[in-house]
Formats: structure tokens, sequence, C-alpha cells
């Protein structure tokens, strides 16, 4: 597999891997080889951890041992849909399948990953119907026509006896769906020449060797699993941070009408499988999913269920800079193969739907490290509660939950426990006006009814905070609870269920005594897994009050000091330590300590929001601050700078105003002439890269002609080496038996100075050739006698 570090990889590797189950059949595991797609490993992508059946190999530093790793390998998967493909290796893993030797024995088999992209050029099918129309319909059609074009009566009547004669017929068009037998009429455009070019190199491969079975699986836009960078990433993320209502709008492109044809890698990943399993004739197939949802329904989709819901619609211009613009501009109407709309084993067949979502959701919250931030707050009145809880929202992107919250909820509700608590706070109006009826005087005035403020019971507030947990914003995020529950019995209410049943004889006493709450289970997932609570003392905190709140306003509100000491009074008997029911006691069964942080409410506004900051993020940021890009932050800072203006603009503050805008001007331009310092400086960089590497090559190209200047040096010596050893018997018999009397024959030469010296020499060396000759009989008739003598010895 190429890219085996992509989410494509990921999900095609989990779905072929055996080694999980040949560890208990004994039998052998499927060995990967993958290359690694750089640009994934560049982006924010899902971290690749290699297994015992993985082996990473290189085409660029070791060709040949690529060469040869590919050459062995029985299944080939080659992915062009993901984003960062290198076509370098694509050709060169193709020059290899090509070039690689019939075989009847062992078939090799080829599935080249590809995308929907090749098509969205490809002029539209349609077919034209006719409708007969109703007789009615074709009276008055030929009224009409017959208006227009006629004067005479005489003309009238014929015609409409014409028409009455034949029926008339309405022609209009079908457009058609593509379906993979259209596969040779495909367009891609300029972009996606290069993927059309290698599914057609690949197809036709097969024909020229038939050892391979090759396959091209034309893949609708990913999707799950996280989510990959360039299509629907950034929808989830922008949704799921929801720090601003504009970040949190989603964009759609154009009108959102266009037919996405989408798919789930895991679905991607099976049909991998079957056509790895299944012996198909067919080359080209479709794949994805049985949903025809246009962009917009499936960015409404993922904003109702991560964000606010809120999408605005782009002119597709304004959208080009964006990686996901060209995927979500696609409008194509397309059928996945036969074999693929038969099978059963589906993991997401219904898209990116309203019944899929919360899986989706769930996959992308897993797949990406995102966990919800749960935190309680608590303190007594006047400490401040509200106002640090408002600034940990906005720092970490979690909703703010608040009692006035609960209430407006309790409005908007419509159904029966709506109706239920709605009639409670009218049975308690009721009475509070039957009361000030009993005591008015007649001077006093008639009680408002509009104005009267009932507070809603708590087993109401307990299941109106259920329902604002359900949420999908509390769910993925988490949630920040200001203020409630404000005590023990508040939070067995929220946080205990009791067992039906349950019966302690059944336990021994040690389990009772580990047991915090004998007879309830924990609601693990709606407890905070922090809490906060501030402290201060009763005069300060009127003092504090009075303070914040004019004199002329404080008694009309419940922070007077009847109010306050009303309230104190509740907080304080609610956190009463000798009594052992209170909201710490609580949360200290069942959260570490180290989760549980006093603050005096008194201490600087930083100090306090650097000691919370330190008690949520000691194991760790979280998570949710990793999506926060400076994409994000410059809007962000853009906006407070546009409301920070309009806020000068309408108190008159024009010096201020023209001070801000030169300050902005001046930010402006740093940020260019910093983009411009990083360009140069990434131009820079580039050009020390490309030296770099041309001065690496120069010098391997260097090794290199040295290297082979040795060994040319060496095969030189070594053939030398060779001759001598192969010419010593000859040199050593012509010094034995010729060079001595030639050497004789030049030295009577040299005495004698004949005229012909060639002729001398000749004739020396036949004389001495004669007396050789002569010297070897008689040295073999000695040799003759010898024997003979010694054979009659022994015969003696």
């Amino acid at each position: 597999m190429n890219g085996i570090n992509t989410l494509i990889g990921h999900s095609v590797f989990e779905e072929i891997r055996n080694d999980h189950i040949t560890i208990y059949s004994g039998e052998q595991s499927n060995m990967f080889y993958g290359t690694i797609n750089q640009k994934q490993i560049a982006s924010d992508s899902i971290p690749f951890a290699p297994t015992n059946t993985i082996r990473i190999i290189d085409y660029q530093n070791k060709p040949r041992s690529f060469k040869k790793i590919v050459q062995k390998c029985d299944v080939f998967i080659i992915d062009i849909l993901t984003a960062g493909v290198d076509f370098n290796e694509i050709d060169l893993v193709v020059k290899i399948i090509k070039s690689l030797p019939e075989s009847h024995q062992q078939e090799k088999i080829v599935i080249l990953i590809s995308t929907v992209m090749t098509w969205i050029c490809t002029p539209k099918k349609f077919i034209e119907k006719y409708e007969e129309s109703s007789d009615e319909e074709m009276n008055i059609t030929s009224d009409r026509n017959l208006n227009k074009d006629l004067a005479t009566e005489d003309d009238i009547q014929v015609q409409r006896q014409y028409k009455q004669s034949s029926k008339l017929k309405q022609k209009f068009v079908v457009y058609e769906p593509f379906v993979d037998k259209d596969f040779q009429n495909r367009v891609p455009p300029p972009r996606y020449q290069q993927h059309k070019n290698v599914e057609n190199l690949l197809m036709t491969a097969q024909k020229s060797n038939k050892s391979l079975r090759c396959h091209v699986l034309c893949s609708g836009i990913p999707y799950g699993k996280g989510e990959m960078n360039e299509v629907f990433y950034d929808f989830y993320r922008r949704s799921w941070l929801s720090l601003h209502k504009k970040l949190a709008t989603l964009p759609v492109a154009g009108d959102g009408k266009n037919i996405l044809p989408i798919l789930h890698v895991q679905d991607l990943a099976r049909s991998v499988k079957q056509l790895i399993i299944n012996k198909y004739q067919q080359q080209y197939f479709i794949i994805k999913d049985n949903s025809k949802f246009t962009q917009k329904q499936i960015v409404k989709t993922i904003s109702k269920a991560l964000g606010c819901g809120k999408l605005k619609n782009f002119d597709v211009s304004l959208l080009m800079d964006e990686d996901w613009s060209e995927f979500l501009s696609v409008d194509l109407d397309i059928q996945p193969s036969r074999i693929f709309m038969e099978q059963e084993t589906w993991h997401c067949k219904s898209g990116i739907s309203s019944q899929s979502i919360q899986m989706l959701v769930n996959e992308f919250n897993t797949y990406r490290g995102l966990f919800p931030l749960k935190i309680h707050i608590n303190g007594p009145p006047a400490s401040g509660k509200s106002h640090y809880a408002k600034l940990l929202s906005q720092k970490y992107g979690i909703p703010h939950i608040k009692v006035s919250d609960l209430i407006e909820l309790c409005g908007s509700l419509d159904d029966e426990l709506g109706q239920q608590i709605k009639k409670t706070m009218e049975e308690q109006k009721d009475k509070i006006v039957a009361d000030y009826e009993k005591t008015k005087k007649k001077k006093d005035p008639e009680l408002d009814r509009s104005n009267i403020k009932v507070r809603i019971p708590d087993y109401y507030l307990y299941q109106l905070l259920k329902i604002k947990l359900q949420q999908s914003a509390c769910k993925n995020k988490g949630y920040i609870l200001d203020g409630f529950p404000r005590n023990f019995q508040n939070a067995t209410e929220l946080y205990l269920r009791r067992i039906e049943d349950y019966d302690p004889s059944q336990f021994d006493n040690d389990s009772l005594q580990l047991d915090p709450f004998p007879g309830f289970d924990v609601k693990i997932n709606h407890l905070p897994q922090y809490i906060i609570i501030l402290e201060g003392d009763d005069v300060q905190l009127k003092s504090r009050i009075k303070q914040i709140i004019p004199a002329d306003q404080l008694n009309s509100t419940h922070y007077n000091d009847q109010g306050m000491d009303r309230r104190l009074k509740l907080y304080r008997d609610s956190t009463n330590e000798a009594t052992g029911n209170t909201l710490i006691s609580f949360f200290s069964k069942l959260l570490p300590l180290d989760r549980i942080r006093r603050l005096n409410c008194f201490d600087l506004e930083d100090s306090l929001t650097n000691e919370m900051s330190k008690l949520i993020e000691k194991d760790g940021k979280p998570c949710c601050l990793n999506l926060i890009n400076e994409k994000d932050l410059q809007y962000l800072k853009r906006k407070e700078k546009k409301k920070k203006r309009k806020q000068l603009e309408n108190d008159g503050k024009l010096e201020e105003l023209e001070e801000e805008k030169s300050e902005e001007e001046l930010d402006l331009l740093t940020q260019n002439m910093k983009k411009e310092e990083q360009e140069m400086m990434q131009r820079e960089q580039e050009e020390k890269q490309r030296q770099e590497q041309m001065r690496q090559e120069r010098q391997q190209q260097k090794q290199v002609r040295l290297k082979e200047q040795e060994q040319v040096q060496q095969a030189r010596l070594n053939e030398i080496d060779v001759l001598d050893k192969r010419t010593l018997p000859i040199r050593q018999y012509l010094m034995d038996n010729i060079v001595s009397h030639v050497m004789q024959g030049l030295v009577e030469l040299c005495h004698k100075v004949p005229v012909d010296p060639v002729d001398f020499l000749a004739d020396y060396l036949l004389l001495k050739a004669d007396e050789i000759d002569q010297q070897r009989l008689i040295e073999r008739e000695a040799d003759v006698q010898t024997k003979g003598h010694n054979k009659q010895k022994r015969r003696r």
C-alpha cells in the first residue's frame, strides 16, 4: 500500500489484517509493506503506529530493495484518492507491476482506489420521455395555440378536429444517474486527468499479463473516522468549537442544492477486501453510500449535531482558497456498482444523515481525542462564580449553564413537563396574589401579576438540567454548571440513581464500606470532572455587592440587605460541615481530592483565573484547545476590534477611534510585512534546501564516480594477476628449454660475426637441436641398459 499512514490506509489495514486471528489459529499473518504519505505527516493527521505486520519501505533512498519487495507482493493497493499522492512512486509501482512475469500458479491482484472527481465534467445522461395529456388538457393547449397562430374560424375548426383525432404528447427530459458501465465516457477536470490516465494504464495492464487481476475502485468523497483534513474536517471542527456565532455558522458553497456522492472510509475498506476475496471479471467499480443528500443537507446535519445549526451561503469564488471547496461544489448523481448495492454489511449506508450523525460525531471525538470538559463552580452570592464561569466558558469554548438558562428552557417546552411547570408557577402566583389580597389595604396599589417572580421547584430543575445536558453541545463539549446543584440533596438527585430491589444483605461489610452511596448508581456521564468552590466573608460580600450595584437600584433586587442575609444563611446552612452532608463531602466521595479546589473570591482576578486554569490543565490542556488554529484567533481578534470601534463611535470618542484605526492599519501593515518576511524566509529556506540537495546529489555522484573508477582499477589488477598465473608455466618452459640455447647462439653470433646472422643462428639452433636429440638418445639407451642390468640382478 502506498500512503499506509493515511486515514484510508489505516482503514484498509484494519479491515484486511489477520494477525489478531492467526495468534489462535497458528496460520501465517498477512504482511503489509507500505510507503508514507509525506503530506499527511505535515498536516494534522491521525498518528501512524507501525505494528509487527507492517514494514515501511522507501522507493527513493532504497530503489533496489523497494523493487524486490514490490515484486514479491501478492496484492497491490494503490491509493490515488488521498491528497499528497506521489505520482512518481505510482509510476514506478505500475512499471514494476507491468514487468512482472506471467505466472499461472499465482495470481497478482491490483486494486486502484480512485475518486469520483474524474467524473465531474462528464456530460449528463438524459432521456426524452413523452407523456400523454388528458382530453381536457389537450383542448386547453390546442385553444391556446390556435388563438395565437390562426385568424379564421374555419382554420380553427379544422386544426381543432385534427388535434382531437390524435393524442397530444408532452415531451420532457429526465436525467439518469451514471453507472459503472459509463466509465469510458467519464471526463475529468485538468487537475484529475492524471488520475484517469493511471486508471486506464492499470486496466490495460491486465490484457498484457494474464496473471494480473486489476480493478479500479472509484470512491465517493470519503468521510468518517476523524474525517480527512481536506473535506469535512473543518465543518466538524468549527461546529465543535462554537467559540463565536459567526465562527460556528457553517458556509455553504453556492445554493447548496448540488448532490454530493459520499462514502464512509470503513465501507471503502470493506469494498477493497471484497474485491480481493472475490474473483470478479469486471474491472471498473463505483462505490458510494445509498444517500443522495445535497451539500446543504449534509452541512446542516453536521451543524445541528455539533453546533448552533446555522448556515450561510457564499459564492463559490469566495471559497476557492478553502481545501474543501472543490469537493463540496461537486454535483454528481452516480450509482454504486451492483455488487456493492446488494451487500448487507454496511457500516454507514445512509450517509451523513440524522440516523448516523451521532455515530459519526462519536467517531470524530474518539479519533481526534476530543472529550467533554465538565466543571462545577459554586460559592456564596456575590462571590463572582458567574463571572468566572463565563471566563472559563469563553476560554475553553464550552457551554455555561445557569439557573436562568433552565428557566428559559422551561418557557420553550411544549410537552407535558413544560405544561406542569407552567401550571405550578401559576399556582404559586395565585397564592401570592391571594395572600396579598388578604393583607392589602385600601390605599395599596393593585398587584401586577406579570411582575411576580416565583422560583421553580428543585425537582423540576433536575429534569430541566437533564434535558440541557442531553443537548449536543453539552454531550460533545461538556459544560460549566454555575451554582447548581446548590446542596447535598440537589447533588444526590442529579448524580445518583436509586437501584431497584436493592438488598444490602447480598454484600459483605467490606463492599458496603467501599461503596460511598449504598443502594445508588452514580451517573458518571453527568458527573463533573473539576469542582471549584469560591469562599468569602459575609461582611465583605455585602460590601462588594454595594460597590457593584448603585444604591438606588440595590433595594429592588435580591441583593439588598434582607435578600443577602437570607441567601447567605441558606448557603452557610448547606455548607455546614458539621452536618456531614455538604456539596464538598458529596464530591469528595466520588472524585479525587486534587480535582476539588477552594479559592478565596477576593484574590485578584488574574490570580484566580490562573489557579482555575492550573486545576483544569494539570493533566494537560483540554483537547478542545487543539482545534483552535491561528485563523480562528485572528478572526475573533478582528471581531473584537470591530466591536470596540463601534462602541467608540457610538460614544462619540473620535480621537480614540482615529487612534484605533491607526493602530489597526499599523497592525495590518505589520502583518503584511511579517507575511512577506515569512514568505521570503520560506523562499530562502527552500533555496537553501534546493542548494543543499544539489550539493548532496553532486557529492553522491562524485562518490559514485570514484567508486566506479576504483572498481575499474581493481578489475584491471585482477586481470593482470589472472594473466600472470596463466602464463607462468609457459614462461618456465621457455626458460628451461629455449632461452638458454638462444642466448648461447647469440654469444657465438657475436664472436664470429657471420654475413647472414639469421641463417647462422638458425643453423646453430638446428645443430643444437641435433645435439639435444643425440644426447636424449644416449640417455635413453643408458637408461635401458640400466634397467636391463637391474632386471638380471633381480633374476639372480
